[in-house]
């Protein structure tokens, strides 16, 4: 009930926009979700720094926080290798699965070494409550979070989607409104 109440908000929620540095939102983020402190079973990469984006820091914060929850919950390993990073608008074309829109805007990901989604679920994982595994089973849930991140993308003007191998590992790739999301 309460992920159900949190979603129905995100739709009326004004966005209070700033420049943020998204290095300090993804720690927040990390923070929060308790991924630095020792025994939190996964390591997180950040191949290059982030840039600095016109957004909504505190929504952001909880885009990364849902995304690498779902990065750490699903994983058969006893530590989860986690990438956080961003493809710049002149890497774009080379991302899997990205929609025809948006091109030329900077494009975030997190990436994952866990147990994969088939392809012909990446639509479903995006729906309220829908889980593709047991309630109780990858450390239960409701299957709200990528919903969540979902609306908060779009309210951001961006999209969300991603590209998934089983067995292997996913890729969740967002955009945030507008090509000039990277000047930082």
């Amino acid at each position: 009930l309460d992920s159900l109440l949190h979603f129905s908000r995100m739709g009326r929620l004004e966005l209070e926009l700033e420049d943020a540095d998204l290095n300090a939102v993804l720690e927040e983020a990390l923070e929060m979700i308790g991924a630095r402190r020792p025994g939190s079973g996964c390591s997180i990469e950040v191949p290059r720094p982030l840039p600095t984006v016109l957004c909504d820091p505190v929504r952001v914060r909880e885009i990364y926080s849902n995304l690498l929850t779902n990065a750490i919950k699903y994983t058969e390993k006893s530590e989860a290798r986690i990438e956080v990073g961003y493809l710049g608008s002149e890497e774009a074309g080379a991302c899997p699965n990205r929609p025809v829109a948006g091109a030329g805007q900077v494009i975030f990901y997190v990436r994952d070494d866990g147990i994969g989604i088939d392809r012909r679920h990446y639509e479903q994982v995006f729906r309220m409550f829908k889980r593709m595994h047991g309630r109780d089973e990858f450390g239960g849930g409701v299957g709200a979070g990528l919903t969540i991140a979902q609306k908060l993308v779009q309210r951001h003007g961006g999209q969300i989607w991603i590209d998934s191998s089983l067995g292997q590992g996913t890729t969740v790739y967002f955009t945030l409104a507008g090509p000039s999301a990277e000047h930082g």
